[in-house]
């Protein structure tokens, strides 16, 4: 039987990518120990997963060749009811979808927040090993499962640009890169595997001017307020009249995003949504 082509490119690649795994079995990025799933991790990323909007399932599926059998657990889903504007998850399970308090007291500069799981269990540790261990190796999955996030909850006419949350240019230095963008970084390439079109991905719209402390650990209310005139627009003329959504990697009280929609607001954006990775429980 003869191969030419997209087929012949696909069996060597295939073979190479098998030989490789037998070599050099990949590691956990959690622990560290071998793993041996028989899979290559790059196919899962060339094809939708079906049942795309379960996205427990997904994220198992996506992460099951980075981390062990030890490691792996279930996603914690965001359940409703929650927050209608900002995505907050509400302890009860048995009212319906309401705004929260924080929403009904403070004026969102933003339409909708909404998050891929909750930061908790294997996600939490995950994000961790990104923006602090700097393990970037778990960079490629949770940026297509915040993909399929995007999927789920927008739709690509809902947009004209999609922006990560900028880092100060002294911490972005510090951690030698932006996790925000790592997020986004994987979406062109898995968007034309899926034959999906999506919006323009632009980095230097908004910046970050003020280099604040970290936001965790402190009270909503010290939130607003560290996090107060710390962004600005770079590219006014880019933004007035334009849908923007805003990337960013936990939201815990919205006090970042709003600040961030706030200066493309002001600026003149008409429609200002935000997707994260995950989403803290406030307690």
């Amino acid at each position: 039987m003869r191969f030419t082509g997209k087929k012949q490119k696909k069996m060597i690649e295939q073979i190479r990518a098998a030989a490789l795994n037998f070599l050099f079995p990949p590691k956990c990025i959690l622990c560290s120990a071998f793993i041996n799933t028989g899979q290559n991790r790059a196919d899962i990323f060339r094809k939708p997963i079906p049942d795309s909007k379960n996205l427990a399932e997904v994220f198992t599926k996506l992460i099951q060749s980075y981390v062990c059998k030890n490691c792996i657990s279930e996603l914690k889903s965001v359940r409703h009811p929650i927050c209608p504007v900002c995505g907050e998850m509400f302890q009860s399970r048995a009212d319906e979808d309401h705004l929260c308090k924080r929403c009904i007291k403070t004026d969102r500069n933003f339409t909708k927040a909404r998050a891929g799981g909750v930061y908790a269990g294997i996600l939490k540790s995950l994000i961790h090993q990104l923006k602090y261990g700097k393990k970037i190796t778990s960079a490629k999955p949770l940026s297509v499962f915040l993909f399929y996030s995007y999927l789920k909850f927008f739709k690509e006419k809902d947009f004209d640009y999609i922006t990560p949350l900028p880092l100060h240019i002294k911490k972005a230095k510090k951690r030698g890169f932006n996790q925000s963008y790592f997020l986004v970084k994987y979406w062109g390439k898995t968007a034309k595997n899926f034959k999906i079109k999506i919006p323009e991905i632009r980095l230097n719209i908004i910046e970050k001017q003020k280099n604040t402390p970290p936001q965790a650990g402190l009270s909503a209310d010290k939130r607003e307020k560290n996090i107060k005139n710390s962004f600005a627009v770079k590219d006014a003329h880019k933004v007035y009249g334009k849908n923007f959504l805003i990337i960013d990697d936990v939201v815990t009280t919205g006090a970042t995003i709003n600040e961030c929609a706030k200066v493309l607001k002001k600026a003149g954006a008409k429609r200002i949504d935000a997707l994260s990775l995950a989403r803290s429980i406030i307690l």
